[in-house]
């Protein structure tokens, strides 16, 4: 690796066009939602990836479905939890 690579890395990391995130660090642990995270991802094979891939007939339809199987399947626990993770790490920043 060049010598220069970690000076031209820090350079771009401080152009001031970047964004520093109040979540930089942050790490969101499965637990509590592993069982919900893990049936997303079925959904997301199952239902997700025909219409990402445009093999569905009838998109609106696929798209409603996806959405409510998801809504029934655990993420609103998953997005809540997750928020909750978020919260807790930004109130521990001060």
């Amino acid at each position: 690796m060049a010598k220069s690579f970690w000076v031209k890395e820090e350079e771009f990391a401080n152009e001031p066009i970047n964004v520093i995130s109040p979540l930089d660090g942050l790490f969101i642990a499965e637990d509590g939602m592993k069982d919900e995270l893990a049936r997303r991802d079925q959904l997301g094979e199952e239902y997700g990836r025909p219409i990402e891939y445009g093999t569905v007939a009838d998109v609106e339809q696929s798209v409603a479905k996806y959405i409510e199987l998801n809504k029934n399947n655990g993420l609103p626990k998953i997005l809540a939890r997750t928020q909750a993770i978020v919260d807790e790490y930004l109130a521990s920043k001060g």
